[in-house]
């Protein structure tokens, strides 16, 4: 919960600073002040383009499954 100080309530995962073996991007966007997280670059387009998202590109690097 970094937008408000506050400790984070639970881990949902793990990310790299850098591209390692395995990893996919993690597009962050964000619309006033709601942020919009996903790894599809497709889905990221469509927020842009159709529900009015600021793309403020690559938050990191996920895996798709543990």
């Amino acid at each position: 919960d970094c937008e408000i100080n506050r400790g984070p309530v639970k881990t949902l995962g793990f990310w790299a600073a850098d591209q390692v073996c395995g990893s996919v991007p993690l597009f962050r966007l964000r619309k006033n002040h709601d942020h919009f997280y996903t790894i599809s670059a497709p889905e990221r387009d469509r927020a842009i383009r159709e529900l009015g998202f600021d793309d403020l590109g690559i938050a990191g690097y996920v895996w798709r499954s543990p």
